[in-house]
Formats: structure tokens, C-alpha cells, sequence
């Protein structure tokens, strides 16, 4: 072969090279890794019953939120399209799964409009804190067992620490007259006044699920509070309040669906309603949680996240503003500011 048909040869097998931009190269791959993530872990979930007996549960759950979490962590990167397209991957392999399991299921059916309900709260606790009658509930045996797995999870550990946190408030202070701004079915309440609350306060609930009213109220009768209910639009309840009504308002997930502006405008309100010396507690999830993921992509549960500097700047300007606190909890799930008025 001549150099000239070497020289030839080189280039006829070359192959047809085109430019691609970097940044879409990374996007690619990200998403790549993304899908990837998810395979790895529809395999874990569709033999989690298997790899259970091989070895056990929580080690198999541990697995599955490290792949969960890397997922999530992913995640964060990826465009709004290539987002759209991991989550459609993830629901065609796991969303059947997810949805044999009775938490899953109440997420993503939304029997109320919505994920966060005072039911999906109550399957929390008690998935929790009642195990025996209330973890594995599904339509399968595997059902079940993913039922459990969504229990383990931090944002459901979280739930549990964020009744404590208001648990703590309202059995820390000799409060007369308590307000709770999307009220639920008050596990927090329910739980002070069981085990640690000597006075007898009032308390009003302001709930837009009448449901919601009646199961507080079902759980608060052999106790001895008295208890008020507003049902209705929450925003023009807050809006309705009498000022200086209560020494202690607190709001446990209401904020998680408002965007920041309107979340002060709502603060303000809740702030007028409260007399001095009282205090005010609000909750948000934070945006880095590692269930988010699993959150959006297999419940459809989208909340509106606010920034560390975004909760505080809900209360640091607030009239007669005398002290403030703010915690996370441990899991990085749920932040909370205090507010006293002065």
C-alpha cells in the first residue's frame, strides 16, 4: 500500500465526528446517570420482598435510600425536560409498585385534592408510632412491605420531629389561648394535652376540611380543653382574625404551599392576630431534603420549598419583634422559625 493510499484509508475510517456542546454532553450524562439510578432501584423495589429473606430490612431499605438519595442528588442538576424525562422513566418502572402500597397510593390518588391531608399525617403517625396495626398496608405482600419503606423514609422520620417540635412549644408555656392555622387532626395537641399540659387552654382550629375539624374534635373530647373550629378558605380566615385573640399560633404545613411573598403576607396576619408576650411557630420543608425525589416523582406531592434565609425573612421584620429562633431537624427535612411578639 503506497503512503497515499494509507493516507487514504486513515480518513475514509473516521468516524463522522459532530461538535456538542459541554454542557449538553453533561446534561446527557447526568440524565444517563439518572436513569441508570432508576433502574437499580425498580430491581431493589420489584424483589424487595426476595432480597428481604436473603438479608434483611433494613438493610435492604438502606440500600434502596442510598440509590434514592444519589437519585435525588442527580436530579438537581438536570433541565426541566430532561427532568420530565427521568420522571416518566421512573413512574414506568416503579409507579405501579409504589401505588400497591397504601401511602403510595394515597399520595399519588390525592382522595382530597391534595397529598398532605390530615389522613396522609394520621397514616404517618401512626405507621410510626403504631407499627404493629398501621406499617405494612398495601394490596400485596410487596404493597406492604413498600408501605413500610415509605414510613422508614426521612421525611416520614421528620413528621414525627415535627410533632415534637410543636408538642414542645405548647407544653413548654402556660399558654390560655392557642391558634392553629391549618389544623389537621392536631396530633401535636393531642399528644401535649395526653401527657404534659396542666392548664385547660381554648383552642381554635382553622382547617378548610371540615373532616379534618370533626376527627380533632373526636380526639379532644375526653379532655379537658375547649375547643373552637373555623372551616373554610384558609387565606381569608387568616385574613378574618381578630387582632391580639391568641398567645400562641403555630402552623405546622400550611406555608409548604404558599410562595414566599405570600407566606409574609399570611405571617403578617397571623402576627396581628397574636397578643404580646406571645408566640408564634411556622414550618416549611427545605428544597435539599433527599425524599424530594421520591416525593415528586412518586406522589405527584409538590410543596413550594423555602430557603433558610427565605424562613427567617417570613418574621425577622415583623413589628414588636422581641426574639427569634430557628431549628432544623435532623434529616434536614423541616425548618422552623420562632417568633415572640413583644
Amino acid at each position: 500500500m503506497t503512503k497515499k493510499n494509507i493516507q487514504q484509508h486513515k480518513t475514509e475510517s473516521l468516524p463522522d465526528l459532530k461538535f456538542r456542546d459541554p454542557v449538553t454532553v453533561i446534561h446527557d450524562n447526568r440524565l444517563k446517570i439518572c436513569l441508570s439510578l432508576i433502574d437499580e432501584l425498580a430491581n431493589i423495589l420489584t424483589n424487595i420482598e426476595q432480597l428481604i429473606t436473603k438479608s434483611s430490612e433494613q438493610e435492604i431499605f438502606q440500600k434502596s435510600f442510598k440509590v434514592l438519595s444519589a437519585l435525588d442528588a442527580q436530579r438537581r442538576s438536570l433541565n426541566d425536560e430532561d427532568d420530565q424525562i427521568a420522571k416518566s422513566h421512573f413512574q414506568s418502572k416503579i409507579l405501579d409498585l409504589t401505588n400497591s402500597s397504601d401511602f403510595g397510593k394515597h399520595a399519588y390518588t390525592k382522595p382530597r385534592g391534595y397529598a398532605g391531608d390530615f389522613e396522609m399525617m394520621e397514616k404517618i403517625w401512626k405507621g410510626r408510632t403504631q407499627a404493629s396495626q398501621y406499617r405494612y398496608l398495601g394490596d400485596d405482600a410487596r404493597g406492604k412491605v413498600l408501605n413500610a419503606f415509605s414510613l422508614e423514609s426521612p421525611i416520614c422520620k421528620a413528621n414525627i420531629i415535627r410533632t415534637q417540635y410543636f408538642k414542645n412549644l405548647l407544653s413548654g408555656h402556660n399558654f390560655k389561648n392557642i391558634a392553629n392555622f391549618g389544623s389537621g387532626s392536631v396530633i401535636e395537641f393531642v399528644e401535649a394535652i395526653k401527657y404534659e399540659l396542666d392548664s385547660s387552654p381554648n383552642l381554635t382550629l382553622f382547617d378548610q376540611e371540615p373532616e379534618a375539624i370533626a376527627y380533632a374534635k373526636e380526639s379532644l373530647k375526653h379532655f379537658d380543653v375547649s375547643v373552637k373550629s373555623v372551616q373554610g378558605n384558609i387565606v381569608k380566615t387568616i385574613l378574618k382574625t381578630t387582632p391580639n385573640s391568641f398567645d400562641c399560633i403555630y402552623s405546622s404545613g400550611l406555608l409548604d404551599y404558599f410562595s414566599v411573598s405570600a407566606s409574609q403576607r399570611l405571617v403578617e396576619k397571623l402576627w396581628n392576630a397574636l397578643q404580646p408576650g406571645g408566640w408564634l411557630l411556622i414550618a416549611n420543608a427545605h428544597p435539599n431534603h433527599t425524599t424530594r425525589v421520591w416525593m415528586e416523582y412518586a406522589g405527584e406531592w409538590y410543596l413550594d420549598y423555602k430557603t433558610e434565609s427565605e424562613m427567617i425573612s417570613l418574621v425577622q421584620n415583623l413589628p414588636n419583634l422581641s426574639e427569634m429562633m430557628f431549628k432544623i431537624d435532623k434529616y434536614g427535612v423541616y425548618q422552623f422559625t420562632y417568633a415572640r411578639k413583644g
